[in-house]
């Protein structure tokens, strides 16, 4: 036999554990992308009746899109419009408990824009995740969720009044590992 080739002469058994590995590679994958995508169906599965029930029950009569806030109590974020085309957001409850909704004027509140560059003022060397609408729950006071890393590596969530820009709470949680441990 004339071995001109010899990287092409593999074991027998080499050549099926690497098959083998392949195959199960190609498994995880698949097991991965379908896992993620009924994670993405049920987190959005509900949207559609909330949207029914709010444009039927409430004073919402244009929804431009939908969002969930969990604190101590879990809403739907609702960005939409009332019946005379003011913008406005509207926090709903996840027990569908109208009584329990909250609906705010978009031209009552502070903008996104103007919170965010309020916190580039008093935080320069902190690096900015997302500002979000939020509801604390005991008092039922809209707010901006600010998350964010700042200078210490500290990640902080801060609550912001919508109204005001007043501060109202602030979480911060000391990382455990390196940031490349795992990398």
């Amino acid at each position: 036999m004339n071995n001109r080739f010899p990287w092409f002469t593999v074991p027998g058994w080499l050549k099926w554990l690497a098959g083998i590995i392949c195959l199960a590679v190609v498994f995880c994958l698949i097991t991965v992308v379908y896992l993620y995508q009924a994670t993405q169906q049920d987190r959005t599965a509900s949207f559609k009746q909330v949207k029914q029930k709010v444009l039927k029950e409430t004073s919402i009569n244009t929804i431009d899109r939908i969002e969930r806030f969990h604190g101590s109590d879990a809403y739907h974020v609702i960005y939409g419009k009332m019946g005379d085309q003011q913008a406005a957001i509207m926090f709903y409850p996840f027990n569908e408990n109208n009584t329990d909704s909250v609906i705010v004027k978009r031209s009552d509140i502070l903008p996104k824009k103007t919170i965010q560059t309020d916190w580039r003022d008093h935080c320069t060397n902190c690096t900015l995740f997302d500002i979000t609408p939020a509801l604390i729950t005991n008092d039922k006071l809209p707010a901006w969720e600010i998350t964010y890393e700042n200078s210490a590596g500290r990640y902080i969530m801060e609550y912001v009044s919508m109204n005001d820009g007043e501060q109202i709470e602030l979480m911060g949680f000391k990382r455990m590992f390196n940031k490349g441990a795992f990398l």
